[in-house]
């Protein structure tokens, strides 16, 4: 039997164009069995880069501010429990005082700053004695 070369081409065309739509219809086909699955299919779209923040942000919410005042008593509340306490860290002096961590390092960078506290270590493992 005598080969055709113009066939040949029309054949393979034909075959990959087939397993193309064939690995489409299968993707389709799983990903609606996985959005299926998860219950994902009425789930709201994502918000991609560059659209605006929805209403679950609150412009304007932020901490206020400590005044002098309370920054002192703070700073000696600090103070005391330090002296009593020497070699703890900030979580433990915060959890200790039941004030929020923020709150404490400015009392306590005051304090330092004022020469009446050491600092020892880096970052979390910071631990503080009265000078």
């Amino acid at each position: 039997m005598p080969k055709t070369n113009h066939s040949t081409p029309d054949l393979s065309t034909l075959v990959s164009e087939f397993v193309d739509q064939v690995q489409i219809v299968v993707r389709r086909s799983t990903i609606d069995q996985i959005q299926a699955a998860l219950g994902s299919v009425d789930a709201p779209m994502r918000r991609g880069p560059g659209r605006p923040r929805g209403p679950g942000r609150r412009p304007g919410r932020r901490a206020a501010r400590q005044t002098p005042a309370q920054l002192d008593a703070m700073v000696g509340k600090v103070h005391a429990y330090i002296r009593e306490h020497p070699g703890q860290r900030s979580e433990q002096i915060s959890k200790a005082l039941k004030v929020q961590t923020p709150t404490l390092r400015k009392a306590v960078q005051k304090l330092i700053s004022e020469k009446k506290l050491r600092a020892k270590g880096q970052r979390r493992g910071m631990t503080y004695t009265a000078a």
